[in-house]
Order: C-alpha cells, then structure tokens, then sequence
C-alpha cells in the first residue's frame, strides 16, 4: 500500500511529540512493506513562501513546503492556505498514494484535505489535540488559563477580532471530507464527542511505544539524592515549567531535578536561577531514553496544558519510574495516584512541592511506587498494524462508493 502522511512538522527540522509517532509510524509501514511519502510544512524566511524542499528521512521521500508565518496559530493561513494545498496537489501528483493520513494541519489548512478530494482519495484523520476545535491546540489559552472542556474560542482572552466562527466552518465542512478520524486515547476521544463529533466517526488508536533495550537499575535504590526527571521541550511553558520551578524553589532535603531541553535562561525567567539542586540538560535523542531515565528515581509531568496522551507518561512507567503529574487528562489513564505515582491539581506548585517533598522524605515510599510503575501499551508494530486495518477498511468502502456511484 502507498500511504502519504501529512504532519504540520516534521524531522529533521523539528521533534516533537507527534512528530516521533508519525516518524516511529512511517518506519514501522515501510519495514511492513508499505510505501510511505511525508508531506510537512516548514517556515524559513530565506526562501519564497511555497518553495518546497525534497529529502529523504528513513527512508520515506519528504516534501516540506514553506509556509511562512502560517504556523502561528492566531492567523487564517494557519487553517486556509492555497500554497500548501498547492504543493500538496503536486505532492499527491507524483506520490499517487493508496491513502492520506493527517497527522496536524496547523500551517497547511484544510485545503490539503479537500485537494485530496479531487484527486479522489480517501482520507484519515488522527487528532492528537484539539487544532480542529480551537487554535489553542491542548485548551491552554493565551493567558495561561485552561480552557473549558466545551470549547468555546469565541470567549478566548485577549484575541478580540479573530473570526473564529468562520474558522470552525471551514473546518467544519473540510471534516466532512473525512472517512475515519483517530485519536491516542479515551480522555481525547471523549473531549471530542462532548465538543460535537459523531461517536461512530472516533476511533481510539493509541500510539505505539518503543520498549526499553534493557531493565533499568531499580527507582529509588541507593543514598545518593532523590533524581527527578523532566523532560521538557517545545512549550515548555505549557509543559508546566513554571509550576515545577516554583515547587522546586520549596523543596528542601536531598534531591535533585534533571530538566532536560530546559535552558538556564528560561529557568530564571520563571523566577528560579540554576542552582545544585536543578541542572538545565539540553534535549535528548528519543532512542537515548534509557540512558536518560537510568539515574532518575520518578519522573514530574506537571503540564498546564491538556495532555492527549503523554509520551512521557508511558515510557517512564514503562522504564519502572513513577510519575508525578498533573490531572491534565493523558496521564491520568495510566497514573494511579498513591499506586504508580501521583496525581496533583493542574497549575498548585504548592500540590506538586508537597508531592515531591513526601517523597524526598520517604524513600520507601518511593520504592512501593517503582514496584508497581508497571505498563504494557501498544508497541509501534501493534500501533502499524491496528492502522494498517483501518486504512484497508477505508480504501475498500471508498472503491465500493466509487463503484456505486459508477453505475
């Protein structure tokens, strides 16, 4: 089968959440035999708006037009954007692919969706946050306020003049276009369905993980300090940083904090210099995890911001460490609080530094929860394979329609 997939970025200029599970997918399709193409945007200012660039990405054939300033998420060409749709018209030319898969359309638009209409080929959907709904992608708004669960932009703080009612109909109608959407998890699944999508139209498709390459040392053994990990990146803002630094700033006793792709500059703008106890560590490559993850005894997810699944989440119960997070949705499927880890009110850095602190004072406790940070989810091949059997299943209903309507 020839897939094409579409992701709003995509290696090697960015990383990203979603950007490793479609780059994780796109190699477990080829090494199943399948052909896959990548179409993403880009924004480089020393090239023409539409310019494409060409490449090759494990083995998958990239085309990553430029696109400007439409990846800021406040403008119309972030959801309506001829020139993407133009390349990809071209794109799909010369990919002729079997099906489209959208991961993200902020910067390309919707366009891509209904040019892949008129070539006549059927389209799935995965929804890894809630872009088709609002700009503010995981219902953070631009103030720093979680959204409501029902998503209403028209209310946004400070975005007075956006016309986000003609934004949800042109995405609106574009859906419609749509065979199948996908989503990583329940929680999103549910979010979605309460905000409007037909039920039957939802499918949960959880993203595939890649299994530690060996068993970590045990969480929480030892005399040295109590290690904490986060592991930030893009956003990290929303990720909580702020929370985290706060409850750091609180702490007292033995421990220390790794905050990986976390500049010196960006702590002490929250108000915390780098000091012993907290060390500023560039990003990580993701097949470098268990080295990452050796030395800490826990890992802390305090996000702001709606989590529709949290990669961290899973690949650190996986690697046996517990994790402290906020109730921001993904995690909560997968962290039991006083069981695996715990669970503390979004934005309280008072609730996440008692959190900690309990457990820089209880070691013991620390190792209960290790014992039972246990999980088995879908590995990448299951994640392929569960894809792979729904895009046979739309490809055979869009050949019978087109049949019907044939005779």
């Amino acid at each position: 089968m020839r897939v094409a997939l579409v992701s709003a970025l995509y290696a090697p200029e960015f990383q990203g959440g979603a950007t490793l599970v479609v780059r994780r997918l796109a190699r477990e399709l080829a090494s199943l035999g399948h052909t896959c193409s990548i179409f993403s945007g880009r924004s480089t200012a020393g090239e023409p708006l539409g310019a494409v660039a060409r490449g090759d990405v494990d083995g998958a054939d990239t085309f990553r037009v430029n696109v400007g300033g439409a990846l800021h998420p406040w403008t119309a060409d972030g959801y309506w954007n001829p020139i993407a749709s133009e390349a990809f018209a071209a794109f799909a030319r010369e990919a002729r692919p079997d099906v489209l898969h959208v991961h993200s359309l902020q910067g390309l638009g919707v366009g891509v969706i209904e040019a892949a209409a008129e070539a006549g080929l059927p389209t799935v959907v995965t929804m890894h946050d809630w872009w088709w709904l609002c700009p503010c992608l995981f219902r953070l708004s631009p103030s720093g306020a979680v959204c409501p669960r029902i998503v209403r932009p028209e209310r946004c703080s400070g975005r007075e003049g956006i016309d986000f009612g003609s934004r949800r109909a042109i995405l609106d109608a574009a859906a419609t276009a749509v065979a199948r959407v996908l989503v990583p998890s329940e929680f999103l699944r549910g979010e979605l369905i309460e905000n409007g999508l037909p039920s039957q139209f939802v499918t949960v498709v959880e993203n595939g993980l890649v299994r530690p390459t060996r068993r970590l040392r045990p969480a929480g053994e030892g005399t040295g300090p109590l290690r904490m990990a986060f592991l930030g990146g893009a956003g990290n803002v929303a990720k909580g940083l702020p929370v985290l630094a706060n409850a750091v700033a609180a702490l007292r006793g033995d421990f220390l904090v790794d905050a990986y792709s976390v500049s010196s500059g960006e702590v002490q703008g929250v108000g915390l210099s780098e000091r012993a106890s907290l060390r500023c560590l560039a990003p990580f490559l993701p097949e470098t995890l268990d080295d990452v993850l050796e030395p800490a005894d826990l890992v802390v997810v305090p996000s702001l911001m709606r989590e529709s699944f949290s990669l961290v989440a899973r690949e650190a119960l996986m690697r046996g460490r517990p994790v402290v997070t906020s109730d921001c949705g993904g995690p909560e499927e997968v962290v039991r609080d006083g069981e695996n880890g715990r669970i503390v009110p979004t934005g309280s850095s008072e609730d996440l530094a008692r959190a900690l602190q309990e457990l820089i004072d209880d070691r013991d406790r620390v190792r209960a929860l290790a014992k039972r940070a246990r999980l088995e989810p879908s590995s990448v091949r299951e994640h392929a394979d569960a894809t792979v059997s729904i895009y046979r299943d739309v490809v055979r209903r869009h050949h019978a329609v087109r049949a019907d309507s044939a005779t």
